[in-house]
């Protein structure tokens, strides 16, 4: 714990630095209000380039668009979890963070599957 707030007061003086303000001066990083709790809405990404969301394909983007403004209508800090086999194609993994992103999902993680 201690050098996670050693590597956040560090990050808050590079910061202070390449702003050209007094580091004293920079706000402390605040906890998240509503940090995900293992509930993050997740998402499968095949070597096929489908995405599963809840045990379900999903072969067009509009869908896993609505499925997270859905997500983030209920849980408006919640995360996602991209869960990718090894032989997805990069593109496609791309092209769903970026479909989370627009439907204001900015925080999300990635795991590869062998």
């Amino acid at each position: 714990m201690r050098a996670s707030r050693l590597a956040i007061a560090l990050g808050a003086a590079a910061l202070a630095v390449a702003c050209r303000r007094d580091p004293a001066s920079v706000d402390a990083i605040p906890e998240h209000p509503d940090p995900p709790r293992g509930d993050a809405l997740e998402i499968v990404v095949t070597s096929d380039g489908v995405a599963w969301c809840a045990g379900e394909p999903i072969l067009d983007d509009a869908t896993i668009r609505r499925r997270a403004e859905a997500y983030h209508q209920r849980r408006p800090h919640g995360a996602a979890h991209v869960r990718c086999e090894q032989a997805a194609l990069h593109g496609r993994l791309v092209r769903v963070l970026d479909l989370l992103y627009e439907a204001g999902i900015p925080r999300s993680s990635v795991d590869v599957i062998p």
